[in-house]
């Protein structure tokens, strides 16, 4: 993960770490979907974001043309 996206991880100091136990900063909610995912090899650092940081492209059809059926949000 360092390697992938450099000084946008941040990271904690032992006193930050003692701090933040014990502590949430979100609650998540689940629901589902479907997706095709490709690997990236190359990705375009000058423009950083989360998808490219998990190195995955999305897709709701591949090449083939069979499409993933379900809900989406």
């Amino acid at each position: 993960m360092k390697r992938s996206i450099g000084k946008r991880l941040l990271s904690f100091t032992a006193a930050h770490s003692q701090k933040l136990k014990g502590s949430f900063g979100s609650v998540g909610v689940n629901y589902y979907s479907a997706f095709y995912v490709t690997s990236v090899i190359v990705v375009d650092h000058n423009t950083p974001n989360w998808r490219s940081d998990a190195r995955i492209e999305w897709k709701r059809r591949m090449e083939d043309g069979v499409q993933v059926d379900g809900y989406y949000a």
